[in-house]
């Protein structure tokens, strides 16, 4: 009977012993990794960001919660690098944690294609993202597309079939001998009409869907013709069925 009493004590014993040596273990890991966590010693050093232009180093502090101090530990590569990817302007981001609690970023940024007016004006990267609302200190940037339509409720992407095309028309406008000395500004839409264009002297071009190499082959001679009489077109027509018809409205200033 005894014995079973000194069993009983000693296995109470060593649980108790053990439940205290496990509320021990884990203050102890809990405050040492407090410590870590908060240590100077493993705060980030360095920081080395290239390849940004448009984007500036404050707001890739600011995304990253560079910002502020930061132990290394405590980072994470993988969340910087979408918490970039997410910013305007980036198209890809890599993050590279190195010895010394050095920390590299190296960003490609997405270039401008134009602008968008749809609900508002919009800054168009190449990848047909709007990169956000248009602003007056961003000036005037070409091509403006005029007149498609927002393929996302958010507004995040817009029609790539219009602007291809409309990309088409400018390239093919700038193989014309126009071309060589007037540029395309506006690009408008009409799903009904077809596409104008809107060129650097101010001459809005209605073009039809189709034949449009032939078409601006009739606007050169129309360009030609005015020249020869001095005259400014403002609008010229050739959405015709016949491309041998076509419209002139001559610019207020020849009269």
């Amino acid at each position: 009977m005894s014995r079973t009493w000194k069993q009983y004590f000693s296995s109470t014993f060593a649980i108790i012993i053990a439940a205290v040596v496990g509320i021990v273990v884990s203050i102890a890991l809990y405050f040492g990794g407090h410590a870590v966590a908060n240590s100077r010693l493993f705060l980030v050093k360095e920081v080395h960001i290239s390849g940004n232009i448009r984007v500036s180093e404050a707001d890739l502090y600011l995304a990253t919660g560079l910002d502020q101090a930061r132990n290394i530990l405590t980072c994470d590569e993988e969340e910087m690098r979408l918490s970039i990817e997410a910013m305007p302007w980036i198209k890809s981001a890599t993050v590279v944690f190195s010895s010394g609690n050095v920390i590299t970023i190296d960003i490609e940024e997405t270039s401008l294609r134009g602008m968008v007016i749809a609900d508002q004006a919009y800054l168009l990267d190449e990848d047909l993202h709007l990169v956000r609302p248009w602003l007056a200190s961003d000036g005037l940037i070409t091509p403006i597309f005029v007149g498609v339509t927002l393929d996302s409720p958010d507004g995040l992407m817009i029609m790539e079939d219009t602007i291809n095309e409309a990309e088409n028309l400018i390239e093919l406008f700038e193989t014309n001998a126009l071309g060589e000395t007037l540029d395309v500004q506006e690009v408008h839409h009409d799903a009904l009409f077809g596409y104008s264009l809107v060129l650097s002297d101010g001459a809005e071009i209605r073009l039809a869907h189709d034949r449009a190499e032939a078409r601006f082959q009739r606007v050169e001679e129309i360009y030609q013709q005015l020249q020869m009489d001095q005259l400014t077109p403002s609008v010229i027509l050739v959405n015709g069925a016949s491309i041998a018809q076509v419209a002139v409205r001559l610019s207020q200033e020849n009269h």
